[in-house]
């Protein structure tokens, strides 16, 4: 499974990511955490609002931070 955790360095972003990480290495699936921070290639993935979360090329989430148990969930399908 890849996940995108995509943001620009502000708050939400850290959190997001922080979260997500400690998900992917709690977890038992293999799960590559790839960290998005260009505005380039921010724009190549068609996320207008950040932060955003695209889990298997799938924007799963945009604009809004998600409780740790939404994020989980995600990452468990």
């Amino acid at each position: 499974m890849t996940v995108k955790v995509v943001g620009k360095g502000c708050d939400k972003y850290f959190y997001m990511l922080g979260e997500v990480k400690k998900i992917a290495k709690a977890s038992k699936k293999d799960i590559q955490v790839i960290e998005i921070t260009s505005g380039t290639d921010i724009a190549k993935l068609g996320v207008r609002n950040l932060p955003a979360l695209i889990v298997d090329g799938k924007l799963c989430n945009e604009g809004t931070n998600m409780d740790r148990e939404v994020i989980k969930e995600m990452l468990a399908d």
